[in-house]
């Protein structure tokens, strides 16, 4: 038999004839291999296929240095249905890589990597890993950053943690790796090069750094393409993984840059555990950069702005950050809005403080221009598990609100039920499939279908036995075609003969008695017109005061019936009445000066 060949069969199941896909995917980070104190690692992937046809997918091993090249191989999944592939020691190959996936059409892909406990018992848990489409490789010049390193010996906590790139080219890639302090100072570098596309992984000791307590990688591509992550490996051998990512674009004047993180915790769990969120803040960039953070939960905010700045090239790091950052010593689950002048790489860890600080999960902060809309193509997760793990659905909405509906499915495409929910402007839910999905199922697919607004939707998986977490993200994101100025430049008059917007290319600005509202042009509007952005506003009615907030507006035609709803209460707030704005209606500004608190 040949050994190499045979595994690629067990790993990819029932094959059949396919062609080359028009998608591709990179998923890094597959292991059957022994890791440190002989910790044994395993991967699992996971597709499905949301279409109403068959999909041929042909799937390739990107292998590392040590481990054997085998032939690609293709399969079909049938329409409606899952699959689940596993890379076990069946005959005996051993190593890690990434995986390329094509398909001739759009399919869900889930993939974890996990430390098997027990041979015969192989707990539910581990850490998801980045699933990336081909088009967003990092290309030449380009840079990635991850904000969660850690290297540690201390007894009774020692961590440590690999940079991980993967170079699908044919003709490879080569990739510079620097580690920063906190203080953003370089603690060392190294090269990864390779001529064939290749999996290369080195522990953060190999950079001659110290022991890092805050640190962050970036990863610089000079040739090919390229995509990478980092590792966090606790004490007791669990890993998290953590894609690195592009910094956010800078927005134009006066848009900040908005991310949002789900699965912000500070709450007992089932078995004794205590959910707590921590938070990395990373500024790469020359400039100082200010932040604002809000607390997201069931009806939108309900604490900040906690605001704080950091300096360029540094990295900051707050420890419960519902306590720390919005001084919150009640039970709490939902989201946070992060409001940035400039670009910034936001990661959070979720985990069980009672098992030790780095037994959870890791996120990267999403852009908020990245949610889900009805235009998008439908985000799924797949693989949700039950019985040997407890699914939490996550939806957290944009600053318009949403209405979606979520449809639940069998691995063989069999309807198991359906949930439509309404959420608030930046409100978010938290429930368990179990109110989808009633009866235990081995695995769950579930479809996401946006009728208003938009939302982002994840999981939150933790074993039921071991109680690890594991996020799974609703995949793929959300999408914005710049179409240009999507409300006409000029200037609309307020029904009132004294209100008005002066609208540009880039920005709206309302103007009320002694009151200001500075705003980016939206992004989208909907099929009804509809829409809503971030801004700042000003009140000058006594003592001047300021802060964030929602302006949602409706154009039909020449007009705008728009409202403006404050983020937090900071003291007097605008009318948030519906006003109607007409394009070149005319107004007379108020001449007088505002009034002022003696």
């Amino acid at each position: 038999m040949n050994v190499a060949r045979a595994t690629a069969l067990f790993f990819l199941g029932v094959l059949s004839t396919a062609r080359a896909g028009a998608f591709a995917w990179i998923v890094p980070g597959v292991a059957n291999v022994t890791g440190r104190k002989a910790a044994e690692y395993r991967s699992e992937v996971s597709l499905s296929n949301p279409g109403s046809l068959p999909v041929s997918v042909k799937l390739s091993l990107i292998p590392a240095p040590d481990t054997p090249r085998v032939e690609p191989l293709s399969y079909t999944v049938d329409p409606g249905t899952s699959i689940s592939t596993n890379l076990e020691t069946a005959c005996h190959l051993r190593g890690t890589g990434a995986l390329r996936i094509e398909s001739d059409a759009r399919i869900d892909i889930f993939a974890r990597t996990y430390l098997l406990f027990i041979t015969v018992l192989p707990l539910y848990g581990g850490s998801s890993l980045p699933v990336i489409e081909e088009s967003q490789l990092l290309v030449a010049g380009e840079a990635a950053h991850s904000a969660l390193v850690e290297q540690s010996n201390q007894p009774g906590e020692p961590v440590s943690t690999n940079v991980a790139v993967a170079f699908p080219a044919p003709a490879g890639g080569t990739a510079e790796i620097t580690l920063y302090s906190a203080d953003g100072s370089s603690l060392g570098s190294a090269i990864f090069d390779s001529p064939v596309p290749e999996f290369l992984q080195r522990n953060v000791s190999a950079f001659t750094a110290p022991a890092v307590t805050v640190g962050r990688v970036a990863i610089r591509v000079t040739r090919g393409t390229a995509c990478g992550y980092t590792a966090l490996v606790g004490a007791g051998g669990d890993v998290s993984i953590l894609a690195a990512e592009r910094l956010p674009p800078a927005a134009a004047s006066p848009a900040k840059v908005d991310l949002i993180s789900v699965g912000i915790a500070q709450t007992p769990g089932q078995i004794g555990s205590l959910w707590q969120s921590d938070v990395r803040v990373a500024n790469p960039g020359a400039n100082a950069v200010g932040v604002a953070a809000y607390l997201l939960r069931g009806p939108g905010v309900t604490a900040g702005p906690s605001t704080f700045s950091i300096s360029a090239g540094q990295t900051i790091e707050a420890r419960n950050l519902v306590q720390s950052l919005f001084n919150v010593s009640s039970n709490v689950t939902g989201s946070v809005l992060w409001r940035a002048d400039g670009p910034v790489s936001i990661a959070t860890f979720t985990g069980d403080a009672g098992r030790g600080r780095w037994t959870g999960a890791s996120r990267n902060a999403l852009p908020l221009e990245r949610f889900s809309t009805s235009d998008d193509p439908l985000p799924g997760l797949t693989d949700l598990r039950s019985g040997e793990a407890r699914a939490n659905l996550l939806a957290v909405a944009g600053p318009e609100g949403a209405t979606l509906d979520l449809d639940a499915f069998s691995r063989d495409g069999q309807t198991l039920g359906s949930l439509h929910l309404t959420l608030p402007a930046l409100g978010s839910a938290e429930f368990p499939l179990s109110n989808i999905v009633p009866v235990v199922s081995p695995a769950t697919r579930l479809q996401v279908r946006v009728g208003f607004g938009s939302v982002h939707v994840e999981a939150a998986v933790v074993g039921s036995f071991g109680g690890d977490l594991l996020f799974q993200e609703a995949s793929p994101r959300g999408s914005v075609v710049p179409s240009g100025p999507l409300i006409p430049a000029g200037n609309w008059g307020g029904a009132n003969g004294m209100d008005l917007l002066s609208v540009d290319s880039v920005s709206i600005q309302l103007f009320r008695f002694c009151q200001k509202g500075v705003f980016p042009q939206p992004l989208r509007l909907d099929s009804e017109g509809s829409f809503a952005v971030l801004g700042s506003y000003r009140i000058d009615i006594g003592p001047a005061i300021g802060g964030d907030v929602i302006l949602a507006g409706q154009l039909k035609g020449q007009t705008i019936r728009l409202r403006v709803l404050p983020l937090s209460d900071f003291g007097q707030k605008p009318d948030s009445n519906p006003e109607t704005f007409t394009l070149g209606a005319p107004f007379t500004p108020f001449p007088g000066p505002c009034p002022v608190e003696n």
